[in-house]
């Protein structure tokens, strides 16, 4: 029993040494670590009025400033004056060394050759120009082609109309032809029965006149007119019955010629008819070599069709040809400029050439001289400036936020706090093209022969104030490249204590008067005021960084 008490008591005793050494161990471990963590102290945003000053600072410029320009590449080489060493129009600014070797004239002098051996070369080519009629030819056929698809188009429509026109022309002369033809038989009759009987009669008077030849180579004397009239004589009868054969024919030729003429006639209209009737009947079976309807209106759409492309070509082509006579125009002319602008530029750089040092374009004080001996200059680099002695004219710009800026008028003096000017005078207000909502770009006209460019100014617009919902001391708003923002602390209790940590929150600033600002967060986390706000650090934090919470300022 005694030994059970005796080891219960050690047992205790070890647990109260092991507690004891944990206790201390902790109480040391947590003094050593404080000693490490940044004191901070802190407060509570709150409402609060800010009265401030609406100041803006700008830096001079020159505004009647002269330029120094350089040639193009020309190499310093010696500077003759510093940064406001007064000068005279004509003095030398730099000196350049000798050009030696001017690749740039070179190369335009080969380019200025080979644009002339070129113009040369094309006023010696025979000129030539785009023919187009080939294009009109085809035109013309395709007018032709449509032209006859239209004609076959109209007979196809007008068939009906021709075949009745035709049948009767075919129904009227058949009649006419059959009455003609029957004039043209009786007529040949009687031209044929004339003759028959003329021919009779000459063949009744061949004997008789071969008697009357006879008594004529027998020299037997003609018969007297009394033996002709009282038929004495053999020889008399027959001259007498000769003379009435002949008397015969001369009346039967009389009948002959009217009977003849009138079988022309009758010839002539039975082969009118008979050549009506044939022509007829060609028109008629012309008729079937026609196409259907469809076909011809399909001619005639293909017909109008390829005159509408051939048109077309023909356009196109001489669009084309004048494009590219106007390009060639325009090649010659823009080789023309170009000529003309190397030899400009050539004889510049020829000149530039001759000149061994750049010499100040006014009277006043060289200033802001940019390059220095060994370097290389170009044509459109300012190189310095030349500042009037007298009569100056500076400006400055400011950016004001816009509230402040709708009270700043053209015309107005801004009191100027710092720099060397004797006033300054409001000349033109813009939006600022970094923030045109927030800010505006104020420029004025500062008077004083005194001022330099570059010097900076600081002026005031007069004062303002206004109630804020989350003002701070000034030294609670930090500022890095990110922007402006602030430390809050947050607290969390342990078994060991409180422990608190810091929280970055960026915000911006809308009014300060020095002491104090009114700052904004972007989402409102400041609101609240139950944020507390680190005003003061004895070294720099880190967001989540711990911290000990020195003191703090009351809400």
């Amino acid at each position: 029993m005694a030994k059970g008490s005796a080891r219960r008591a050690r047992v205790i005793k070890a647990m109260i040494a092991f507690v004891a050494i944990l206790a201390v161990l902790t109480f040391f471990s947590n003094t050593i670590m404080n000693m490490t963590i940044p004191k901070v102290m802190g407060s509570y945003a709150s409402r609060g009025n800010l009265s401030y000053s609406n100041s803006a600072r700008g830096n001079i410029a020159v505004d009647n400033q002269v330029e120094i320009k350089g040639l193009d590449g020309r190499t310093v080489d010696e500077i003759k004056v510093t940064n406001y060493d007064p000068v005279k129009k004509g003095d030398t600014i730099l000196t350049l060394k000798p050009l030696e070797d001017n690749e740039t004239l070179e190369t335009k002098k080969d380019t200025l050759r080979d644009l002339e051996r070129t113009k040369a070369y094309e006023a010696r080519q025979p000129k030539q120009t785009t023919d187009l009629t080939g294009y009109s030819d085809a035109i013309n056929t395709a007018k032709d082609t449509l032209s006859d698809a239209k004609e076959t188009l109209k007979k196809v429509q007008n068939k009906k109309n021709v075949v009745s026109k035709n049948e009767k022309i075919i129904e009227e002369e058949s009649a006419k032809s059959v009455s003609l033809e029957a004039t043209v038989n009786a007529a040949a009759k009687t031209v044929e029965d004339i003759k028959t009987q003329i021919d009779k009669i000459k063949t009744e008077m061949a004997p008789l006149e071969a008697q009357i030849k006879v008594y004529q180579e027998t020299n037997t004397p003609e018969p007297t007119e009394d033996e002709l009239l009282n038929n004495s004589t053999a020889y008399a009868i027959l001259v007498n019955k000769v003379n009435a054969k002949k008397d015969e024919i001369k009346k039967l030729e009389a009948q002959l010629a009217p009977a003849q003429e009138r079988l022309d006639e009758a010839s002539a209209d039975l082969a009118s008819c008979e050549n009506k009737i044939e022509k007829a009947q060609s028109e008629i079976a012309a008729l079937d070599n026609l196409p259907s309807e469809k076909a011809a209106k399909n001619a005639v759409t293909q017909a109008q069709n390829a005159l509408n492309s051939a048109n077309k070509t023909y356009s196109d082509a001489k669009t084309e040809a004048g494009i590219a006579a106007d390009k060639a125009k325009d090649a010659v002319n823009d080789r023309n400029e170009q000529i003309e602008k190397l030899k400009a530029e050539i004889k510049k750089l020829e000149d530039a050439a001759k000149i061994t040092e750049i010499k100040a374009p006014a009277d006043g004080f060289a200033f802001n001289i940019t390059v220095s001996s060994g370097d290389t200059l170009a044509a459109k680099d300012t190189i310095g400036y030349i500042l009037p002695e007298t009569g100056r004219q500076c400006s400055v710009t400011f950016s004001f936020d816009s509230k402040t800026a709708q009270n700043i008028w053209t015309g107005q003096q801004l009191e100027i706090t710092s720099g060397y000017a004797q006033g300054c005078t409001v000349v033109s207000k813009k939006p600022d093209p970094d923030n045109p909502r927030g800010n505006t770009l104020v420029k004025c006209f500062v008077e004083g022969d005194e001022s330099w460019p570059g010097e900076e100014i600081t002026v005031n617009a007069g004062r303002g104030n206004d109630n804020y919902k989350c003002v701070v001391p000034a030294s609670a708003v930090n500022e890095d490249n990110s922007g402006k923002f602030v430390y809050t602390i947050i607290g969390s209790s342990t078994p060991l204590g409180d422990k608190y940590t810091v929280k970055r929150v960026d915000v911006s600033v809308e009014a300060t008067d020095g002491a104090a600002c009114a700052i904004k967060s972007a989402n409102g986390e400041l609101d609240k005021y139950d944020v507390m706000i680190v005003i003061r650090s004895e070294k720099p934090l880190e967001d989540g960084q711990r911290v000990r919470l020195e003191d703090y300022q009351a809400k």
